[in-house]
């Protein structure tokens, strides 16, 4: 006889919840793929409509949720978007984002000013400001005896174009009052001989205060980068890119907290359940 799911044993963990955009049948292995996304894509396929002049960045995020019936855990923010670029242009910027972006990158663009993350679970929209110094979800143990690791393979990969000096360098033209402005965040890598490696980016109508924190922003997702791990565990489904783990057990500098960038999940008939979990962080952070 048919169950519900909920009454199964053991209880059932959703993964996933989203939009089929394709399904692909193989006759011959009698197979069926089916490839979609989460509802996130309800917001990246939509053009950004009115102006939200007046409203702040929470309001958006659950208004936005509210139009694709979705629902929202949002922390109350208290800044109208409009003072981010100044009030005189406020109407003028955000009747550019109706005109050239989606819904979601106007909630990317609001999570970045308010330090706040965003993203999509199951049917619900969270706009949240983001932990301090969580603690790790998972220790991955190296293992360097045999039979000690708790992983089943371990890969560690450092840039070495990252572990130098980085400077990240903003500039901005203020529209407010017809001013150039450049802010410029760097960072001493472990490596620091030779020239600093360096990144330029453009953002409109900042001010001086809003272009040095943007510059730092971009400098810590890009030393995130210097160091990276990958390795292959028993499947479970704790985990999320939003989780943090920590290596311990190489007695080297990789022996430090990582945040979870990507997980694929795999279950087949030889293999059993398992799961490949990239990380990525960095010593200069």
């Amino acid at each position: 006889p048919d169950l519900a799911i909920e009454n199964m044993d053991p209880p059932w963990a959703s993964l996933i919840q989203g939009k089929v955009d394709a399904v692909v049948i193989d006759p011959i292995v009698s197979t069926v793929r089916l490839e979609g996304r989460d509802f996130t894509s309800l917001f990246i396929e939509t053009p950004v409509e009115g102006s939200f002049t007046n409203q702040t960045a929470s309001e958006i995020a659950t208004n936005l949720a509210a139009r694709h019936n979705l629902s929202a855990v949002v922390a109350a923010t208290t800044t109208p978007v409009g003072r981010y670029y100044g009030n005189e242009y406020d109407q003028i910027t955000l009747n550019q984002f109706a005109s050239a972006t989606t819904e979601w990158n106007l909630l990317v663009w609001l999570a970045e000013q308010e330090g706040f993350d965003v993203w999509v679970q199951d049917n619900t929209l969270y706009f949240q400001p983001k932990p301090e110094n969580p603690n790790p979800d998972f220790i991955v143990r190296a293992g360097l005896s045999f039979g000690t690791a708790n992983v089943e393979s371990l890969r560690m990969e450092r840039k070495l174009g990252l572990a130098a000096n980085v400077m990240v360098t903003m500039k901005s033209w203020n529209s407010a009052n017809q001013t150039a402005y450049a802010e410029t965040a760097a960072a001493a890598g472990t490596e620091s001989s030779g020239n600093p490696k360096s990144y330029l980016f453009v953002h409109p109508n900042l001010t001086p205060d809003q272009l040095l924190a943007q510059a730092q922003r971009r400098l810590n997702e890009i030393i995130q980068h210097e160091r990276v791990i990958e390795f292959i565990m028993p499947g479970e489904l704790q985990l999320s890119a939003r989780s943090q783990v920590a290596l311990v057990g190489t007695n080297t500098a990789f022996d430090q907290t990582y945040k979870v960038e990507t997980i694929e999940r795999r279950l087949d008939y030889w293999g059993g359940f398992t799961q490949l979990v990239r990380a990525k962080n960095s010593s200069a952070a």
